[in-house]
């Protein structure tokens, strides 16, 4: 595939098949359209790029079925108004559909199972971290962790080697980004769900079955707890770029690490 028509796929599409459903949701008022954009966005990149076979012919294909359950999850929860321990009771469906989904093809594998442990372990602290920041005041601490984690889990995935799972990082970040403008630099709906469910399973399937390296895909999967940095005194007082920028630097750091480390970690660095 060009450079051109990946732009177009990974980056453009869905940045506009997101920005359109939010904005459709805004002009009619249909609060659960608006929470299907980010994973359908992401679905269509994925349709796109790397049409998934039905059932699932590689672990990847499955990525596409975990955000049309994310979508569902989030139209649901929209359109009903769960009060909390429905919405936690479905995130932890999601999260176990999610995780059986991208490992099912190597439970049972006794020389892997460390890893999928850690796999599962870190994957599940991370998605209830981000569930946590999402919970408080507004989600933007919580947004904008999932957008600029995604952006740098592209990034590393493609370092690594995987340049599928590195596209679909990357349309996962355009999808955020366009479904936030369209939403008029506000924190969109029912972006949790699709952001935390795609970005796990892209993580875990490049960390289990691909060149991911454990210590990038550690350092990915921690990054959004740095968000907290701008929901503790004195920073909560600051004004909202100040803290965009302070959440910003704090982020940089585990994703910059991990970049370096896939870097260091690539066949082309070691040539």
């Amino acid at each position: 595939m060009s450079f051109g028509s990946t732009t177009l796929f990974a980056v453009l599409l869905p940045a506009m098949v997101a920005a359109g459903v939010v904005g459709l949701a805004r002009r009619f008022g249909r609060r659960w359209w608006s929470a299907s954009a980010v994973g359908l966005a992401s679905s269509a990149a994925h349709l796109a790029l790397a049409r998934p076979a039905f059932p699932p012919s590689d672990v990847t294909d499955r990525v596409f079925f975990v955000a049309l359950a994310a979508v569902a999850l989030a139209v649901f929860e929209a359109a009903r108004r769960l009060g909390s321990p429905g919405r936690i009771a479905g995130r932890a469906l999601l999260a176990a559909l999610t995780l059986g989904l991208v490992l099912g093809p190597v439970i049972g594998n006794e020389a892997l199972t460390v890893r999928l442990v850690a796999s599962a372990v870190v994957a599940l602290a991370a998605w209830a971290n981000v569930e946590a920041l999402a919970a408080r005041g507004d989600a933007s601490a919580a947004f904008g962790a999932l957008l600029v984690t995604a952006a740098g889990a592209g990034l590393v995935l493609l370092l690594s080697g995987s340049a599928v799972l590195g596209q679909l990082g990357v349309a996962l970040s355009a999808a955020l980004a366009g479904a936030w403008l369209s939403s008029g630099f506000r924190t969109p709906e029912g972006f949790a769900p699709a952001g935390s469910a795609v970005l796990v399973a892209l993580l875990v399937i490049g960390f289990v079955y691909a060149s991911l390296p454990g210590l990038s895909a550690l350092g990915l999967a921690v990054a959004p707890a740095a968000a907290w940095v701008v929901e503790v005194c004195p920073a909560r007082r600051w004004n909202s770029w100040a803290r965009a920028a302070l959440g910003a630097a704090a982020l940089a750091i585990p994703i910059g690490v991990a970049v370096a480390l896939a870097i260091s970690a690539s066949p082309a660095y070691d040539d």
